[in-house]
């Protein structure tokens, strides 16, 4: 669709405590299984992350609690360190650590952390409870293509906002 196809009105800055997105950076390259080449580095991902930190929202990044002296949030990012084995999933799949053809996202590395983003929603309500809402936002989601980051705030306030469900 066309940008004058969608016709999506302005809506006014969100009201306080109405979103917290949550997201999350973990070096892989550090686990057994993760392939070593033609990854983006931690660097890589902090930079995209600059992205998320541009919407201007409350945010909850957890982070690797290795790449804690790498990042100096901004006011509206809370930090919350982690250590890769500290996921719940880690400990839990069982099986080959390669199960795939080699890429990032076949190995059971990035699948612990793939299925780990509904314990760490949880874990950001319980300690977090008194935002409306919660989104989750993949930390490197500025790879592929980068709309500004003011029509992506405008399009979280429209959903938050939006009286039908979407």
């Amino acid at each position: 669709l066309s940008a004058k196809a969608m016709s999506i009105p302005q809506v006014s800055p969100l009201p306080e405590k109405s979103v917290l997105v949550v997201s999350t950076i973990f070096d892989l390259s550090t686990q057994p299984d993760f392939p070593r080449t033609g990854q983006r580095t931690v660097q890589d991902l902090l930079q995209l992350f600059s992205y998320v930190e541009e919407l201007g929202l409350p945010t909850l990044l957890f982070l690797d609690a290795t790449l804690s002296s790498n990042y100096h949030p901004p006011p509206h990012v809370t930090v919350i360190t982690l250590s890769f084995e500290e996921l719940p999933c880690r400990h839990m799949l069982k099986g080959d650590k390669h199960i795939g053809n080699g890429q990032a996202r076949d190995c059971l590395t990035y699948s612990i952390l793939t299925i780990s983003k509904p314990f760490l929603l949880r874990r950001a309500m319980k300690d977090f409870p008194s935002y409306a809402n919660y989104l989750w936002l993949d930390a490197g989601i500025a790879h592929i293509s980068r709309i500004p980051s003011s029509q992506l705030h405008d399009d979280v306030a429209w959903l938050l906002t939006h009286d039908k469900p979407v």
